[in-house]
This record gives C-alpha cells, structure tokens and sequence, in this order.
C-alpha cells in the first residue's frame, strides 16, 4: 500500500470519529473543527510539506494533537465522563484503570504515528535514491558515448513513449541525435551547460539514428510532430536533421535551436563553433529554458 493511501485511510478514520463523536453530541463545534483542521494541516505537511520548512516533531504533533482529542472523547463515551460545559469546560475524573487505558492508548497512538512518520520518509529516501541512481548511471552513460559533456551532466535516456508524451501535454527538454554525429557531440555539451547552469534536472535524450533510417513509425510520428519546424530533403520531405533540440512546455514547443547559416555547406563543427557561436546559442538556449521554468 502507497504511502498516500495509509495518510489517507488515516485521516478518513480520524474524520469518521469526530463525526459519531459530533453526532452523538460528545463534542463541541469548536473541538470538531479544530480537530479536523489539525487533521488536514497534517496531512498536507506529510503529503506536500518540505522538509526544510517542516521539521518532523511539527508533522507529528498536528496529528497527535487531534487523535488524542478523539481518545479523550471516546474514553469520555465509554465511561460518562462528567461534561459541564461542552463549548468551554471539561472536568475529567478517571480512576486508576481508566488512566493506565488512556495512557495504553495514548502510547499507542504516538508510537504509530512516529513509525508511519518513519516509514513515509524511509520510502521518500529510497525512491530519491533510485531517481538520482538513474540519473546518475544515464549521465555516466551519456558521458561514454558524449565525451565532451561533464561527468555531472543532465542528459536521460527516453523512451519512444517519453518523447512522444512530451510532445503531445508535458514539459521538458528533448534531445534528439546519435553518437556518430560530430556535430550532435559538440551540441550535447553547450546544451548540458545550459541546463545546468538554469537548474534544469533532466534533458531527454532521444537515440533516433536506426528510427530514422528505417524510417519506423516512431520517427513518422516525431516527423508529425515537428514538421512545421523541419528542413526538407533532397525529396522534399520533411526530415529531423541531427542534432534536433526542443524545449517544450506543458505539449507546446516554446524554443527550437536553429543551426546558423555560414554558405559553407563543408564546414566542420569546430570551425563553426567559435567563442561567439557558442555564447549566442547559450544565451538562446537558457532564455528558453527559463521560460519552460516560469
């Protein structure tokens, strides 16, 4: 069971007994409200709440404050405690065996909720070990096939689906190339730069070199997908010239690297890339990115 599910089953039971307690007139209206918003702050700290602004005695202590007002009031059903003024009094007497209950319970209560506490960040922790595992195995990937980019770098390997679903509703950089391609080795590493430097935390990276030459249904579909921004061949069909990259937000592309024009169709990479070129496409790519940011 996910841990949203436990969080959620934990707070439809806290509700459902603030309302048979409200229902049987155990509560006052303030005591129900109070305690159903401790619940939901709760739940929203354990839910959405960041680490760094929440430490964890604050997000167990919403809980435990209201799950011990539900045990005050289902030992006061159980044995009639003495109920003067229910909107802003409680006189509360309990004999020896009542108090060791409620303290059975009351250490129950904390001790389960201090080990779903556990339990929830111990999850977190491993699947922010596995996200930044495979992060970290794809750049090294990315870094033998890509010299030139840093060891730390952002690129991930997609899948076909990945780049498809980026395309039609999500947001994120795509890369689109092959290792055979000089002028895709000298791109990866000014587009990594970029990423890194505006706190981009991935770029998919795309292999469509046999897609291309079988020309599969994959590539047909990128080929849709971006015709209005292709080049055509020499058939004069559109056609994904490497290296491709599109920052795309929320399904729409907002930035596309555009190859200078030098009327030197035999230029090599490193003459065409010099100092200007370089700071030129960095300075386009980063304002993209801060876009797909904003």
């Amino acid at each position: 069971m996910s841990e949203l599910r436990v969080m959620i089953a934990l707070v439809s039971l806290l509700l459902a007994c603030f309302v048979a307690l409200k229902i049987k007139s155990f509560m006052s209206w303030r005591d129900t409200f109070l305690g159903i918003g401790a619940i939901f702050i709760g739940f929203v700290i354990v839910c959405y709440g960041d680490s760094t602004m929440f430490t964890g005695v604050m997000i167990e202590m919403f809980i435990i404050a209201s799950m011990t007002l539900v045990a005050f009031r289902l030992i006061h059903m159980r044995w009639g405690m003495e109920n003067y003024d229910s909107v802003r009094y409680y006189r509360i007497t309990m004999n020896r065996k009542q108090k060791i209950i409620l303290a059975i319970v009351l250490v129950a209560l904390i001790g389960g909720l201090f080990g779903l506490s556990y339990w929830t960040k111990h999850n977190r922790n491993i699947k922010n070990t596995r996200n930044q595992s495979q992060i970290m195995s794809d750049a090294a990937k990315f870094k033998s096939e890509y010299p030139r980019v840093a060891a730390n770098n952002r690129f991930v390997y997609a899948s076909d689906k990945e780049i498809l679903d980026i395309f039609d509703s999500v947001s994120g950089v795509v890369f689109l190339g092959f290792p055979q391609c000089p002028w895709c080795q000298h791109l990866s590493e000014y587009v990594d730069q970029a990423a890194r430097a505006e706190g981009i935390d991935k770029i998919y990276y795309l292999n469509i070199r046999d897609a291309r030459a079988n020309n599969s249904d994959v590539y047909q579909k990128l080929v849709k997908k971006l015709e209005p921004y292709l080049d055509k061949d020499d058939n004069g069909k559109p056609r994904i010239f490497v290296p491709d990259v599109s920052i795309v937000k929320d399904g729409k592309i907002i930035g596309r690297y555009k190859e200078e024009s030098t009327g030197n169709d035999n230029i090599t990479p490193d003459k065409y890339w010099t100092s200007e070129r370089i700071e030129r496409t960095s300075s386009q790519l980063r304002g993209f990115m801060r876009q797909l940011k904003g």
